[in-house]
């Protein structure tokens, strides 16, 4: 396989075969954009799509359109990737890794909270970094609220909180106290807010640090990037210092809701929607405790007993019920 393999890189043009070597960069299985190539290739979309036409048809690359993101997306097989990786020494991998991350910047206007969604960097950002030996750029861009919001607005919040544990050693520079402090609050925060900003694409994260005590880190962070951008950002101050905070709730429901209420207790809401149904949310989980069903058409009104054991329903099918808020 091996010489196979060899054979077919050396009937491959020079500038092929050196295009070919920085698929090294890319992990095993990944799926790799076009979009993606033009900026670690350093190439016109034009150019890449030649350079994907070519590898493909020496079946050193597997490749197929993909109609939700409009471009081609390549993989090489792991035998391939093997292959590479012998081909190369250790500190040219280093060096390729810390050259495609200078490509990513130079799209990016020198910061990472602009790079571009390519479908890929985002997700692969902390391994780049590992790889190119670059440790302490890990808490300037894991610590950067730009770059967090941009980070789960394109790769999703569980890829943000996967890579605080992946690369917690080197975000915290091995468990420094006070970094440590900081990347906690920062969990703390994303666990709260990242529903909301991967759910609702024009929320801003800052806007979100603003919002939190002011003595806490996420809102030191918040402040200083709004008073950077204050001449071209609105951001409201919702708080003075030494006043409460007030946190605010979002549930994501399917359907229109016509009517709420606060259930037995407070971290317990009653929804009426317009299908008829009743559901009971805890909002601090933002899940559904219980459904209660037995109207035919939208709820108008709902009034919980002072006992709070029970609540009436009314509904535009002229009917009015009462449930047991404790029953399962």
């Amino acid at each position: 396989i091996a010489n196979t393999i060899k054979h077919c890189l050396e009937g491959l043009p020079k500038n092929y075969r050196n295009d070919y070597k920085k698929f090294v960069l890319f992990v095993e299985d990944v799926n790799i954009t076009t979009r993606a190539l033009e900026v670690v290739l350093n190439k016109t979309k034009y150019e890449v799509e030649d350079t994907v036409t070519e590898l493909k048809n020496k079946s050193l690359l597997v490749c197929a359109y993909n109609n939700n993101l409009q471009c081609y997306v390549c993989g090489i097989h792991d035998l391939l990737l093997a292959h590479l990786k012998k081909q190369l020494t250790e500190q040219e991998i280093v060096e390729m890794h810390r050259s495609l991350l200078k490509n990513y910047l130079k799209v990016a206007n020198n910061s990472y909270a602009n790079l571009p969604n390519d479908n890929y960097i985002y997700t692969y950002i902390g391994h780049h970094l590992l790889e190119a030996r670059m440790l302490d750029e890990f808490p300037m861009v894991y610590f950067d609220l730009n770059f967090i919001g941009a980070k789960i607005k394109t790769a999703g919040l569980a890829d943000l909180i996967g890579d605080f544990k992946r690369y917690r050693k080197y975000i915290t520079k091995n468990c420094d106290p006070e970094l440590t402090k900081r990347l906690e609050a920062f969990e703390s925060f994303v666990q709260k807010y990242g529903q909301d900003l991967y759910g609702y694409p024009h929320t801003d994260i800052i806007q979100c640090g603003l919002q939190q005590p002011t003595d806490s880190e996420v809102y030191q962070a918040a402040l200083k990037v709004a008073l950077k951008s204050c001449d071209t950002n609105l951001y409201l101050q919702t708080q003075c210092v030494g006043q409460p905070i007030y946190v605010t709730y979002t549930l994501d429901l399917n359907e229109d809701v016509c009517a709420a209420c606060f259930a037995h207790v407070t971290e317990c809401i009653l929804v009426g929607t317009s299908s008829g149904e009743i559901q009971l949310w805890d909002h601090s989980y933002k899940s559904i405790l219980k459904s209660f069903q037995g109207h035919m058409k939208k709820i108008i009104q709902i009034q919980v007993a002072e006992t709070f054991k029970k609540f009436l329903s009314v509904s535009e099918d002229g009917l009015v019920k009462v449930w047991s808020s404790t029953a399962s």
